[in-house]
């Protein structure tokens, strides 16, 4: 692979981590697009590890006062809602993604999945924008179905991120919460990403799709990117424009589902 093809796979991976369209299911598209081999243990690791570099730089406040205070009511909750998410990448992440990979309907799964994605986005948005829970009225029971909302996410195309702001609206979380509570959970999130990653580098003997300096440009790739999605989505998010997302991710699924059975241009 070549730098530029792991800079723009890196700009990909980072922009659309922190907005709710599925980060691995743009990653997956682009790659077809741009026809290259799957991006690999190695380079996925370094997007991810972008990704939380960009999560840590904004919200470095928020994160160190949790390492501070350990027994603060929000790092119980990121805890609950983590567990769920970290049993469904152990026992079922490598399952989908082997199916995915062995799949001649790729597209077909990633417009699904984006479909789902959208639907979910657009009924919080519409019917769930007015909760008025902060961190006060937060409970295990909210936080625990949050975390469930994660599981979703090991099919291909539909946004963690997405799943688990739409499901912290439905839960009655106000939005500006909702919203920072989603975005902290990325931390951990990526985080297990990464050691997954990592561990499945040193059990492999495949070589890498892309040579140090490649790495090194993604990973600086997905963390500017990841950062300035951050700071997109708080400004998108501030007036209520969740259907916005919805939208995009319904006329991408209309596109898939032509190439998929029409085109046979990328699928």
């Amino acid at each position: 692979m070549a730098i530029w093809q792991a800079i723009l796979l890196g700009l990909v991976q980072g922009f659309t981590a922190f907005l709710p369209v599925s980060s691995s299911g743009h990653l997956s598209l682009m790659e077809h697009i741009l026809g290259t081999p799957e991006s690999g243990s190695l380079l996925t690791m370094m997007f991810h590890l972008g990704a939380l570099a960009a999560v840590i730089a904004v919200f470095w406040k928020d994160l160190w006062m949790l390492v501070r205070q350990p027994r603060h009511k929000l790092m119980y909750m990121m805890l609950i809602a983590t567990v769920p998410l970290l049993v469904s990448i152990l026992l079922l992440g490598g399952v989908f993604a082997s199916a995915y990979q062995q799949s001649n309907v790729q597209g077909l799964v990633l417009a699904i999945g984006f479909l789902i994605t959208g639907l979910a986005l657009f009924a919080a948005g519409q019917f769930f924008d007015n909760g008025e829970k902060k961190l006060k009225q937060f409970c295990w029971k909210e936080s625990g179905i949050i975390g469930l909302s994660q599981i979703l996410a090991v099919i291909p195309g539909i946004s963690r991120f997405g799943a688990t702001l739409s499901a912290a609206m439905a839960s009655g979380l106000e939005r500006p919460f909702a919203l920072r509570f989603a975005l902290l959970l990325s931390a951990p999130s990526l985080l297990i990403s990464v050691l997954c990653e990592g561990f499945m580098l040193i059990g492999s003997e495949a070589a890498p799709t892309v040579d140090f300096w490649g790495a090194i440009m993604g990973l600086l790739a997905a963390m500017l990117a990841g950062y300035a999605a951050i700071r997109l989505l708080l400004k998108i998010l501030a007036r209520g424009k969740l259907q916005y997302f919805a939208y995009y991710l319904g006329g991408l699924t209309v596109l898939l589902l032509l190439d998929q059975f029409v085109f046979r241009l990328f699928f």
